[in-house]
């Protein structure tokens, strides 16, 4: 119950913020331009402070980051399996390549570092720093491989 007292006022930002939104206080532009702000400089930044600043042999688990990879890579492979047996109804292409992506996507930037450091402090958003690019990377290159996959265009043969 802890947990869910500490990160409520990351989902009572989001909730305020949205509200706003739809209100008209905030207008496209500036959302926009604050987004951009946020994923470029702020979020690397928040990663970079706490990495360069916390001792290696504390945040350094080589088998956690192999797991965090490795999880994506099995969400990654069941979402495949899912869109193979139409699960969900027949998917076109485009759908299969959007619902595999969103598979494993998380939101680590904008929720994930939030809940982190606030449920478990500067430590653990120090681990969550340290373990941020064997998640994100893996999510990443798995999307455009998803997407080159289910790209629905047909792919020509070399002839020799």
């Amino acid at each position: 119950m802890d947990i869910a007292i500490n990160i409520l006022p990351i989902f009572l930002v989001i909730f305020l913020g949205a509200g706003a939104k739809q209100l008209g206080f905030f207008p496209d532009v500036f959302v926009k331009a604050a987004n951009q702000v946020v994923f470029y400089i702020g979020i690397p930044a928040l990663l970079f402070i706490k990495l360069s600043s916390a001792p290696f042999h504390e945040i350094f688990d080589m088998n956690l980051a192999l797991i965090s990879s490795f999880s994506v890579c099995i969400v990654w492979l069941l979402s495949l399996v899912l869109v193979r047996l139409k699960i969900f109804s027949p998917l076109g292409s485009a759908s299969a390549a959007s619902f595999i992506q969103a598979s494993i996507h998380g939101n680590i930037g904008y929720i994930g570092l939030a809940v982190v450091f606030y449920s478990l402090g500067n430590n653990g958003l120090s681990i969550a720093s340290f373990l941020a690019p064997f998640i994100i990377i893996p999510q990443f290159l798995l999307s455009v491989l998803s997407f080159n996959i289910y790209s629905g265009r047909k792919r020509k043969r070399l002839h020799h």
